[in-house]
């Protein structure tokens, strides 16, 4: 017999073997699954479709706008004392939330002591007194030994902002 040939009568042989009753294992663990399978599920219960709503433009508020109470976002913006000003130049620090920044110890030069920070991409920066650091405005107060001292600037919900004090712990050491 040629290759091709011997090849398709051993498929054919080997396809043949498939059959038979040799699938009564199989047959008899769906049945034990079908016995077990408890009471059927109740149908998923009909959820009311909301009223359509109508929007005209111009007719009142954009729906992709915060409602602002006459803050003007793009200015520096004053309430309760507190100021933010979103023209200044980013520094690398604000790229991060400050969770996500970590404190690794401290260097002094000239009488002015810099923080050692580590960013989420693992670099090293140093910030000191007046330097920003955090998504939300925060300005470093005091470096400390043990702790880096900031301020955030958050939005009140009222077209306004307000502080919230922070501080960056010292990162216990690891070896």
């Amino acid at each position: 017999m040629k290759p091709t040939r011997t090849a398709g009568v051993l498929c054919i042989v080997a396809l043949a073997a498939c059959g038979g009753h040799q699938l009564e294992d199989l047959e008899r663990y769906v049945a034990e699954l079908e016995v077990g399978a408890g009471p059927p599920l109740a149908p998923l219960p009909e959820f009311a479709r909301p009223a359509p709503v109508a929007y005209l433009a111009g007719s009142g508020h954009s729906p992709f706008e915060p409602l602002a109470f006459g803050a003007d976002p793009s200015a520096q913006h004053r309430a309760g004392g507190v100021a933010l000003d979103l023209s200044r130049a980013k520094q690398p620090l604000e790229a991060f939330s400050a969770s996500a920044l970590v404190m690794v110890g401290t260097i002094a030069q000239d009488a002015v002591r810099w923080g050692l920070v580590v960013d989420a991409d693992g670099r090293v920066h140093k910030v000191r007194a007046g330097d920003y650091l955090g998504r939300d405005h925060g300005r470093v107060q005091r470096v400390g030994e043990a702790a880096i001292e900031f301020v955030e600037i958050l939005p009140d919900g009222g077209g306004g902002w307000r502080q919230r004090n922070r501080r960056l712990a010292l990162a216990a050491a690891v070896n």
